[in-house]
């Protein structure tokens, strides 16, 4: 019987599984059993004295297993805990400090302990939080290691050597009929660094987060982009949202900008913040066109200022970097509480107040009535666009509530779509394989893509939503370089 059984998911790339074999075949304890194989299975195959998981895109330092059975052995603890791993990126190196819930592949386990207790990791979600939270609750004797045993990323998300997250990024490819170009890869790894930069911060802050829309479905059907997508869709609840978009400002890298869309002014209003200016034409376009950005205010978009990624060529005045956008998630019917539905009906008001202004502005002619007074609302269509999303956002803060059921107020409100979900899928978390990544999918995909798309394995072409993209320049270069009479550009 080895000593201990070292089980390695095969969630990774043959590249990658290699390394983390390497670094097994290095070990100065070589009393081990490998076992290639989900993690609870291989914990019913595992004969060791003790247990170690690793994940297929790790690796470990050559005195890894040494260092955890000497302090298992003499302290005779039923988890030995690393209080540190390596983090790479490209050529940089960088001590990274861990708690023992984080990542099992931090600790090693008296497999006795764990099949005495029948530990085993959720089937849901291939985290390790709720495994080693309870197995740190029924131990009776734990002990730290401060020396790092682990190399690579801990979570699916943290970059890799080379940040280069498309395959053949360079080189033009057909995927399902549909032509890929090398453009659109740098397009798609420039849009995926800034999903990395988004969940540093959300991992940093324990925020909750999903992939929504285009990109759950890619993430499903095509384990990367949906060959003619060009953006990225994620998702947060109420409270989480607000606090990302407090820290983001202070938190983010120097080439990354959060745009915010009451960070505009209306055409013709007062603009003592000397703030971008969208004309009223342009908001008419925006409509016509069935996009939103930035005249609702329930979504930011997370950019990268070094590069160009031109929705609107005769917008040259706003900011038009590479994007992902971050929805919002807010509580929705059925409520136990009257005043919910109170809260949920003023809601809509504010946000047609913000968004639509002249449809509250004939509704009041009209005598319809509302659940603000008149006068409030009158008030408020006289204030700029900016004040007028403040206060609407202010009061979905003021108002928000754990709630079994929630919703894009946008989607609900304007569009006439429900889409509510339960809250639930943001804790039942699937990480799936994206390119050459993995994000965080709703374990509950089929439900939110049957809802969104109806029949989502059925192929559908849609139009790009962007007219020229470069990552070789920022969008400041790019329009200075372009004439302002050409109207349209092609991608």
């Amino acid at each position: 019987m080895a000593i201990v059984s070292v089980i390695v998911d095969l969630n990774a790339s043959d590249s990658e599984l290699n390394r983390c074999i390497e670094s097994l075949n290095a070990q100065t304890l070589d009393d081990f059993e490998l076992i290639k194989a989900a993690r609870n299975d291989g914990l019913s195959r595992a004969s060791g004295k003790y247990v170690h998981f690793m994940r297929g895109d790790g690796m470990l330092f050559d005195n890894a297993l040494e260092l955890l059975v000497n302090a298992a052995e003499k302290s005779g603890a039923e988890i030995i805990h690393a209080n540190s791993y390596v983090e790479r990126k490209g050529e940089d190196v960088e001590v990274v400090a861990a708690d023992m819930y984080s990542s099992a592949c931090l600790n090693l386990y008296r497999r006795e302990f764990l099949e005495r207790n029948r530990l085993k990791f959720p089937v849901t979600s291939d985290g390790d939080e709720a495994f080693c939270y309870a197995a740190a609750c029924l131990a009776d004797k734990l002990e730290c290691i401060d020396e790092p045993i682990y190399v690579g990323s801990l979570r699916a998300e943290v970059v890799d050597d080379e940040q280069t997250y498309v395959e053949d990024i360079n080189r033009d490819e057909i995927r399902c009929g549909f032509l890929v170009t090398s453009q659109r890869k740098k397009l798609w790894n420039a849009q995926i660094k800034l999903i990395h930069e988004f969940a540093r911060i959300c991992r940093k802050y324990n925020l909750k987060w999903l992939t929504q829309a285009g990109t759950t479905l890619g993430a499903v059907r095509h384990k990367g982009f949906i060959p003619w997508d060009d953006d990225v869709d994620l998702v947060m609840l109420r409270d989480d949202f607000e606090t990302f978009k407090e820290v983001a400002p202070k938190e983010l890298k120097p080439q990354y900008f959060l745009d915010i869309p009451y960070n505009y002014a209306i055409e013709g209003e007062p603009n003592e913040e000397n703030l971008p200016v969208i004309s009223r034409e342009l908001v008419a376009k925006i409509r016509a066109k069935g996009w939103n950005w930035p005249t609702i205010a329930d979504f930011v978009k997370l950019r990268d200022n070094t590069a160009a990624q031109i929705q609107w060529p005769e917008r040259r005045n706003v900011h038009q970097g590479i994007w992902i956008d971050i929805f919002v998630f807010d509580p929705a019917p059925p409520f136990d509480d009257n005043q919910r539905y109170i809260e949920y009906g003023i809601k809509r008001e504010l946000l047609l107040a913000v968004s639509f202004p002249d449809v509250i502005e004939a509704a009041i002619e009209n005598g319809e009535e509302f659940i603000l007074a008149a006068d409030i609302l009158k008030n408020m269509l006289k204030l700029p666009y900016k004040q007028r999303a403040l206060m609407y956002n202010d009061y979905l803060k003021k108002t928000y509530f754990k709630s079994k059921y929630v919703v894009r107020l946008n989607s609900r409100f304007l569009l006439d779509r429900q889409r509510k979900l339960e809250s639930r899928f943001f804790d039942d978390v699937l990480w799936l394989p994206f390119e050459k990544t993995k994000l965080r999918v709703s374990a509950e995909y089929d439900f939110w893509l049957s809802g969104t798309f109806g029949n989502w394995r059925e192929l559908i072409f849609k139009k790009s939503h962007v007219s020229s993209v470069t990552v070789d320049m920022s969008y400041k270069e790019f329009f200075e370089q372009v004439s302002p009479e050409i109207k349209e550009f092609n991608f």
